[in-house]
């Protein structure tokens, strides 16, 4: 009976135990629109942990949006780029356990569709 509960106890800490993981992150997400207010698919959105510089990268859908997941506690730069718009970056978002930034960038149209020679230097350094 006690080697039954034992298992039981154990496969509902297991069951549970994803739910207390999740709760220990924090995510970035919005929509990328341009200046005119209609969104940008495809835009490049990269997340540095400036602890660690782990990075992550993703893209944003069809109707802009994005959201990167699982995110370990702390301060992070984020970059938002695509071709034919100036790069946006936010420098220094801290984040908490739980938290969801939202960051919903609205982009300039670039003069040259490739994007700065200091971006990216910039992006070089990170990895």
């Amino acid at each position: 009976m006690m080697k039954r509960l034992s298992a039981s106890a154990l496969l509902l800490l297991f069951l549970c135990l994803p739910r207390f993981a999740v709760g220990q992150a924090a995510s970035i997400s919005g929509t990328v629109t341009d200046v005119t207010a209609a969104v940008v698919p495809q835009a490049k959105v990269t997340v540095r942990n400036l602890a660690t510089n782990a990075l992550r990268s993703t893209a944003t859908d069809g109707s802009g949006s994005y959201r990167i997941t699982s995110l370990v506690p702390g301060i992070y730069d984020v970059v938002v780029e695509r071709s034919g718009f100036k790069t946006v970056e936010y420098s220094r978002v801290e984040l908490t356990v739980g938290q969801v930034q939202n960051l919903s960038p609205a982009m300039a149209p670039s003069a040259t569709p490739k994007r700065s020679r200091s971006m990216a230097k910039k992006l070089r350094r990170w990895i």
